[in-house]
């Protein structure tokens, strides 16, 4: 064979091979689903907090921090805050607990994957800190987002 054959055969083998090993190393990952949660309406990753009644704000979790967070579920701890709305909303007073939070319940919607099942335990030793003229956590210590989110 010849300089210039070989040659040639070397630049169509460099033709044919070298795109399919440059595309297995410059093309970008597929970025992971993302998993967001429902915040009134409000597409959040990781949300610094939940609100369970979004016409008054009476009930949420706030100062979220998360210990875990997957498609699988996710965990953390934060304050579950309750409004006494006494004598209304407006001029209620503000109880705090501690509280373990978990979100479960996956679902795709509006093109996302959002964790819509809310619940909320309190740690060992901790006691539920409630108005005075409550008798439970107003809507109770667990439920689910709407899908109706706006991603």
């Amino acid at each position: 064979m010849n300089k210039s054959l070989k040659a040639l055969a070397l630049a169509l083998t460099l033709v044919c091979v070298a795109p399919t090993y440059a595309s297995a190393s410059i093309l970008p990952k597929p970025a992971p689903t993302q998993v967001f949660a429902n915040n009134c309406g409000i597409a959040e990753i990781k949300p610094s907090s939940l609100t369970q009644f979004c016409a008054d704000a009476g009930t949420e979790v706030a100062k979220i921090r998360w210990n875990t967070w997957s498609a699988k579920g996710a965990s953390g701890t934060g304050i579950l805050a309750i409004n006494s709305c006494d004598p209304y909303c407006a001029g209620g007073k503000i109880y705090q607990t501690k509280v373990i939070i978990n979100l479960s319940g996956l679902r795709k919607t509006h093109g996302h994957q959002y964790l819509l099942s809310v619940s909320v335990k309190l740690p060992k030793g901790e006691k539920l800190n409630l108005p005075p003229k409550m008798k439970s956590v107003p809507g109770g210590m667990s439920w689910m987002s709407s899908v109706w989110t706006t991603p």
